[in-house]
């Protein structure tokens, strides 16, 4: 686990970036850039930034009672979710704008493909049973579950949570790469 006054500048530093790709995504004025291109970098920013705050509630929050185990519900449910978003809506939209910028498909799906095994996703599926389970949704089984749920590995779970929080840096990059490929190219 990252120390903590590293987490909580990286907080910062990636709520600032946020709200900064948020503005410029809804204010309209996207200079040479479509719209597109800005949505998906501020949600982009947005999952990353929300990925951090989670490290940072989980580590700054009591650790007493059941509050961690609490928070680690719904760390799954959000890292689920962004897991859908980069390998859905995200994945789609980056391609279509590699297509407009003439950035090679091909290598993008590869470098994409390769942040995904890299940082390995798929690892929030080892916990995402709990999803509906043990936060928000209070399952009849509730009691049950979260018993299952703390018997679990928490090294194993701030693993899959620091994997995200590097994935989607990555992923902003790529997209930065992508737009950037379309800068230097001749207009």
């Amino acid at each position: 686990m990252e120390s903590t006054n590293h987490l909580y500048e990286g907080l910062v530093k990636a709520s600032v970036a946020a709200e900064c790709a948020f503005l410029v995504a809804v204010s309209g004025d996207y200079d040479r850039h479509t719209e597109l291109h800005w949505n998906t970098l501020a949600a982009a920013k947005i999952i990353h930034c929300d990925v951090i705050r989670y490290l940072v509630t989980l580590e700054f929050s009591t650790k007493e009672g059941l509050v961690p185990l609490l928070w680690m519900g719904d760390v799954v449910s959000a890292l689920c979710e962004a897991k859908t978003w980069f390998l859905g809506t995200g994945k789609k939209n980056l391609l279509a704008i590699a297509k407009n910028t003439g950035y090679h498909e091909e290598e993008l799906r590869e470098q994409m493909n390769g942040l995904k095994n890299r940082f390995r996703l798929d690892d929030i599926e080892a916990f995402r049973y709990y999803r509906n389970k043990v936060s928000h949704h209070y399952d009849p089984d509730l009691i049950d579950h979260l018993r299952r749920f703390s018997e679990m590995d928490s090294a194993d779970f701030y693993k899959v949570i620091e994997a995200y929080k590097d994935y989607s840096n990555c992923w902003a990059i790529l997209w930065k790469q992508v737009l950037d490929f379309n800068a230097c190219s001749p207009a």
